[in-house]
């Protein structure tokens, strides 16, 4: 996905005081049809836009007002609960490995490498003394925003180099 159009069309979502279509969406923005629905439909199941009726071929769209906090899944479709209870897991016992960490929250090992990059990189788990820590858990809201998939091991070896401070993203 590009950036910028997708940009171009949560503006357009974020200012539209009245329900649209992927129709309208797509001659307001100048953007090719096929893209504006394949985004809508990224926005409609991460709770940014949700259907409200059907006009013929066309689904009518309205921004979504449910507040943030009682979303499942935050704006870029990380499970909230999971990563409540990685960073539950983290605060009340100490793990050097995701692998024991993983054990301990019951998650599959690919579903928490997947959600520890993005809460690494968002800065909401950091290191210290080879101790997964959290450091920021106000910054959910940011997690998936831009992961990197060897920022744990680019973390792991900025935290041997400063023994005592909590390293993060």
């Amino acid at each position: 996905m590009d950036c910028g159009k997708t940009r171009a069309i949560r503006n357009f979502i974020e200012y539209s005081t009245r329900p649209f279509t992927a129709e309208t969406v797509s001659q307001e923005t100048g953007l090719e049809l096929s893209y504006v629905k394949k985004i809508l439909q990224f926005l409609r199941d991460t709770q940014v836009v949700q259907v409200i009726s059907k006009e013929g071929k066309w689904n009518i769209y309205v921004k979504d007002t449910t507040p943030d906090d009682e979303k499942p899944l935050n704006r870029y479709g990380y499970q909230k609960d999971f990563m409540k209870r990685i960073m539950i897991e983290l605060i009340n016992n100490h793990h050097t490995s995701q692998r024991e960490l993983g054990e301990s929250v019951g998650l599959s090992r690919d579903k928490l490498v997947y959600y520890f990059a993005a809460m690494v990189s968002a800065g909401v788990i950091g290191i210290r003394d080879g101790q997964y820590v959290v450091t920021d858990s106000g910054n959910i809201g940011a997690v998936g925003m831009d992961v990197d998939s060897k920022i744990v091991r680019k973390l792991r070896k900025r935290a041997s180099q400063t023994p005592g401070v909590a390293v993060t993203a």
